[in-house]
């Protein structure tokens, strides 16, 4: 019997927002059991900080400069559906997403929440059961087709028009606050209700169910009464929030320059409540994944539904002095969360390799034995998500290529403990994550660590070369 595959994937958390990833003061039950009983990555790594690029790289197995949507908007300033002009974007048939391919194999097909992957109302093969939030993921012009936004104002709410995700909320300080929505209301809690409801229905086939949230995604504004959940005193920020990024590269060019400057300005208090704020979107979250996964025992579908816990990317919250995510690859926006639970038949693990969420869909597809039609850009870990195998230790890439209209190119390589950045002009990084896990000690220019730049840059030029990046790096970082 095929499994059903439930997909959670929020929305801007890094790893360390859990308990199961070593954060002191979180409160994640629900998913710390998940990961204590199942396979825990401690070092997955999206394709590139940046929401749209990233989650288009998670449905089609490819990297942005492969898939060719490489911002957050095709047309600038505001044409928010079709592909980025003058960059590859290859046909459904080229290349299918995730859910083409889970309709051709058979399986009934759910998707609800954010999408944002700019092709309107469409989802991409997704069409059994559908639950839209965001006016960004509906067609030009029709608001109708945004079903939270139809609930909440049936519920009296007054959705101002910018925030039509359910971004509306009362601001205390920086970029945190307290929800106007009622937990019941919340965009979230609104979500799972419907993914329960469709759990609890008839069905007749495996199911893939894709529950995408907009949390914790800034501004860090949970409903009442997760905004007061913890005690701004009791949180430990991490070392490098003293740490500021270098002014050599372009990061004060990525936008809000605003919020930028309140983030270097910030005091430690400030930083402090506005991490308080984010655990209690996070803890809002595990709390609707226990019911979650409460309906799906109630329903006996637990002991055949493989579970999948992830995000797009991260979130600075102040590391470095940024916020938000940009064309930088810091840990703290490129490390996420990645879970996998299946009662009975995952094995509990926890790897230390890395791995890129660029897997998702062939593992997927190796797990419910649906025969791939496109070039994958990385292997399958069907093998490390049942616990039987350690990955393959091999490199994984980042990137970053555009935001509103304007480039930023950016490529990363990991290679064990290693990382090497470049940047196409300004000053390059290397860092040894395991002696500099905050990545505050640049090592571009250390006479001692020469072979390991090298050996780096080759590496990274050479996946360019090989994946016909549209940016490629000088011969002479190549070997």
């Amino acid at each position: 019997m095929k499994p059903n595959i439930i997909v959670i994937l929020t929305d801007q958390q890094r790893a360390d927002t859990l308990g199961c990833y070593e954060n002191p003061t979180v409160r994640t039950p629900n998913l710390d059991a998940l990961a204590e009983d199942g396979v825990c990555f401690e070092r997955a790594y999206c394709s590139t900080p940046l929401c749209t690029p990233a989650r288009v790289s998670i449905q089609t197995g490819a990297y942005p400069h492969r898939h060719g949507i490489v911002d957050l908007w095709g047309e600038i300033p505001n044409e928010q559906t079709g592909p980025v002009p003058g960059w590859n974007h290859p046909s459904d048939d080229v290349m299918p997403w995730l859910g083409h391919y889970f309709r051709d194999g058979g399986y009934e097909t759910a998707y609800i929440g954010k999408w944002h992957c700019m092709t309107g109302s469409d989802r991409r093969g997704f069409e059994d059961y559908l639950i839209r939030i965001g006016s960004y993921d509906t067609d030009i012009g029709a608001e109708d087709q945004n079903d939270w936004l139809r609930y909440s104002l049936s519920r009296g709410y007054e959705v101002s028009k910018g925030k039509q995700n359910g971004a509306d909320h009362k601001s205390k300080d920086l970029n945190y606050g307290v929800s106007l929505y009622s937990e019941h209301d919340f965009p979230a809690t609104y979500a799972f209700r419907k993914a329960i409801d469709f759990i609890n229905q008839d069905h007749d086939r495996p199911f893939i169910l894709f529950l995408s949230e907009t949390s914790p995604h800034q501004p860090f504004a949970p409903p009442a009464p997760y905004d007061e959940m913890y005690d701004a005193s009791e949180i430990i920020l991490s070392e490098n929030v003293e740490h500021y990024a270098s002014p050599k590269r372009f990061i004060e060019l990525r936008g809000h320059p605003a919020t930028f400057r309140q983030y270097r300005e910030a005091s430690q208090d400030q930083l402090k409540s506005a991490w308080a704020h984010y655990l209690g979107m996070v803890t809002h979250l595990d709390d609707l994944v226990g019911c979650l996964v409460e309906a799906l025992v109630s329903s006996n579908l637990r002991d055949n539904t493989m579970l999948i816990y992830s995000s797009d990317h991260g979130e600075m919250a102040g590391s470095h002095r940024l916020q938000d995510k940009g064309a930088f690859m810091y840990e703290e926006v490129m490390r996420v969360p990645l879970l996998i639970n299946w009662p009975g038949k995952v094995k509990t693990v926890r790897y230390e390799t890395p791995v890129s969420q660029v897997s998702l869909l062939p593992t997927l597809l190796d797990i419910a034995d649906i025969p791939l039609r496109s070039e994958m850009d990385m292997p399958s870990l069907a093998e490390s998500f049942m616990g039987q195998k350690t990955p393959m230790n091999q490199p994984v890439f980042g990137e970053y290529n555009r935001f509103y209209g304007q480039l930023y190119p950016v490529r990363m390589v990991v290679d064990g403990l290693w990382k090497y950045v470049h940047y196409f002009g300004p000053e390059g990084e290397l860092f040894d994550l395991n002696a500099d896990p905050g990545e505050v000690n640049n090592l571009i220019n250390s006479s001692s660590h020469e072979d390991d730049l090298v050996r780096m840059q080759a590496l990274l030029a050479d996946w360019i070369r090989k994946s016909s990046d549209v940016f490629q790096m000088e011969k002479r970082f190549q070997i």
